[in-house]
């Protein structure tokens, strides 16, 4: 908005033009002037809003649902990091719940890309929701900003189990006798749904919260990903057969 005479806004998964808007502002322009902020309120309220076409679609039919599908695709995960997510709902949390994110990019020298991962993040997980340019954090959002550590891993736990990618992770190690099995297996899934770059910032991004959840754990010398020992099912704790892969 700074520099633009235009701003094209595209979406996600296919890429396509969803907003193409002209910026009229004079040459220099003042980032606190109230026609500045309205027009970055505008563009934020644009990127961050959910796909309404997608919503307004009509139930599938019978035919429609039997149909041969093609094969289904992991979607990504936003790369919000624990420490950005954690901080950024409890300075929400301390305003009352809600906040403008243009105001909240500007006080923390954020820009949008910078922030959407984050906010994409904490929604991913049902801790906030992003609505005209706005903030807010869910009632688990509000629960997990006054949390202490260990109720906050608890909670982001339960939230990861309802994410693709990480059911994946957990179902594979429950199903390894060992309950273990090297990074390299789950990168080459991946690359199987993204690029060679993606696949590993998908993967990095997953074990960083995995690890934070104690959904599993990661060994970096060995590349391992794997469980520990009482996250084994009921009728292996009596056994020792636990172990990781050498």
């Amino acid at each position: 908005v700074f520099m633009a005479d235009r701003i094209i806004i595209l979406s996600k998964n296919p890429a396509r033009i969803t907003a193409d808007l002209s910026v009229p502002l004079p040459y220099p322009r003042n980032r606190k002037s109230q026609e500045f902020i309205d027009l970055v309120d505008s563009v934020y309220k644009i990127v961050t809003g959910r796909n309404d076409e997608q919503e307004a679609l009509p139930p599938k039919t019978g035919d429609e649902l039997n149909a041969p599908r093609d094969r289904v695709r992991l979607a990504p995960i936003p790369y919000g990091h624990v420490s950005m997510v954690s901080g950024l709902l409890e300075l929400v949390a301390d305003r009352g719940n809600r906040d403008d994110l243009y105001r909240l990019g500007s006080e923390l020298f954020l820009e949008v890309d910078d922030l959407l991962p984050v906010t994409e993040t904490a929604e991913l997980f049902h801790l906030a929701e992003v609505k005209e340019g706005d903030l807010t954090l869910t009632g688990l959002g509000q629960q997990f900003a006054d949390a202490d550590v260990s109720e906050r891993k608890r909670i982001i736990r339960e939230q990861l189990k309802d994410v693709p990618l990480f059911n994946l992770i957990e179902r594979v190690l429950r199903n390894k006798t060992n309950h273990a099995m090297p990074k390299e297996f789950f990168n080459d899934i991946l690359e199987e749904h993204f690029s060679v770059a993606e696949a590993e910032r998908q993967l990095t991004t997953a074990i960083n919260w995995g690890r934070f959840a104690e959904l599993f754990h990661y060994d970096p010398d060995s590349e391992l990903v794997y469980l520990s020992p009482d996250q084994k099912t009921p009728d292996e704790n009596g056994s020792d057969s636990y172990k990781k892969s050498e």
